[in-house]
């Protein structure tokens, strides 16, 4: 049953990196999106949690099963841990901007916060 929860738990981990890059779309692309946007740092950062939670309890979990099964979901894992971490370091200029409602990217990257 373990093993089973295991192979679950990727697609949580997937569709929680996913949202975290979906939320925060319109903020990040600003030859897109001119002007301030609605500031979802904060959202993003939490289902990037979610989602490295996810992978990690996942290769956890079927660590009990067969081994070909904790091989395929270990890659898939470290797949999404590595896409994880990506995206942790693009959001990472966006956090600066944490307790504010409005931000905008500048042309250098930076972020710009507004009330």
């Amino acid at each position: 049953m373990t093993g089973r929860l295991g192979v679950r738990l990727v697609p949580v981990s997937a569709m929680a990196l996913l949202l975290s890059v979906a939320v925060t779309a319109e903020a990040e692309r600003p030859e897109q999106y001119r002007g301030m946007q609605a500031n979802h740092g904060g959202l993003a950062l939490l289902c990037l949690v979610v989602a490295l939670g996810a992978a990690v309890g996942a290769l956890v979990a079927s660590r009990r099963g067969p081994r070909v099964r904790f091989a395929v979901v270990g890659a898939v894992c470290c797949a999404l841990v590595v896409a994880a971490g990506w995206r942790g370091v693009t959001l990472a200029p966006m956090l600066d901007c944490f307790g504010y409602p409005k931000v905008a990217q500048q042309q250098d990257g930076s972020y710009r916060c507004a009330l």
